[in-house]
């Protein structure tokens, strides 16, 4: 029996595959630990909001006219003042310590500061992790994941105060490889306890060969039939059969939203990037809409796929 010991390449061997292992497992670890408190923090804030709507019924009840948190400035004085109220047993603060529960006043909605978004200008947005701020006027739903240059998500919605009657859009997205799935951008919407109200347009791969979709929506649920609908054709845009590459590639959407002479009803124009020509694909589509501008919010939303959004304009 040889009882020598290890030997130094040995151990120095065993130590590299030791540090191997933990450098495949830890990343994975620190997702776990993180995506858990996040799941806690949604939790949190989902409470925050409905403790805070109560509070807000009860006031409009027993103190009519007057609006909660109009003398609180700061988060933690409008949790004060939830707490003095009897509605709040202490302050609430996220799990993840580089993030905050934010107080939107257009909105009225508490939202997670989760994701970086570089502003440039007042209208024009572009996304990605490398920034060192969070621009605080944008409300997120459900998972959100942020890299170097964009964001993106499975099943996510994502908010903006909007107020403007007459208004252009411009997004840019990209949808995962694939045959499903698809984005939406929000216009004339309005968003209340996490749900929202009103009309999307819909760049969807997976409705018949790829269309061109406008929905309304009512409390965050689609409503069907589609409004209006945009097939493929050699005027407008290649089915996904007949270019797939098309359909998986970075889009830019533009939307036009503008009045008519009709009040309440207003008009909507779309148009698409293809083959390096923007193509209008609806022109002069009529809807209805009672959405005021102080309560108007635009946006984006993804489903069945992975949707990578670049940025954001609204003029």
């Amino acid at each position: 029996m040889d009882d020598k010991g290890f030997t130094l390449i040995e151990l120095i061997a065993a130590l590299a595959i030791l540090i191997l292992l933990i450098s495949f497992v830890m990343p994975q670890v620190l997702i776990t630990i993180r995506n858990s408190r996040i799941a806690t923090d949604l939790n949190n804030l989902a409470l925050l909001n409905r403790v805070t709507k109560i509070y807000e019924i009860d006031k409009s009840i027993f103190e009519p006219g007057k609006k909660i948190f109009m003398d609180s400035q700061t988060e933690s004085e409008k949790m004060e003042e939830l707490i003095s109220n009897g509605y709040l047993s202490k302050i609430v603060k996220p799990n993840l310590r580089e993030n905050e529960f934010l107080w939107h006043n257009s909105l009225t909605i508490w939202y997670y500061s989760l994701f970086p978004i570089d502003e440039m200008g007042s209208s024009t947005f572009t996304f990605g992790s490398d920034q060192s701020h969070i621009h605080q006027d944008f409300v997120f739903t459900n998972s959100w994941t942020s890299s170097e240059n964009d964001i993106s998500s499975s099943f996510g919605r994502l908010f903006i105060p909007n107020n403007r009657e007459e208004y252009s859009i411009e997004v840019v997205a990209k949808l995962e490889d694939g045959s499903s799935g698809g984005f939406g951008v929000f216009f004339e919407t309005e968003f209340n306890e996490g749900n929202d109200t009103g009309y999307i347009v819909q760049f969807d791969r997976g409705y018949g060969a790829g269309e061109i979709l406008v929905k309304k929506r009512d409390n965050g649920v689609e409503q069907n039939p589609p409004l209006f609908r945009v097939s493929h054709s050699p005027e407008k845009f290649p089915s996904k059969h007949e270019d797939p590459e098309f359909w998986n590639s970075k889009q830019i959407i533009n939307l036009r939203v503008k009045n008519t002479i009709e009040p309440g009803v207003k008009s909507l124009d779309v148009s698409i990037l293809v083959n390096e020509e923007q193509k209008e694909v609806i022109r002069d589509f009529n809807f209805v809409s009672n959405v005021s501008p102080e309560k108007n919010v635009s946006g984006f939303r993804a489903w069945g796929t992975r949707s990578y959004y670049y940025s954001f304009k609204v003029n």
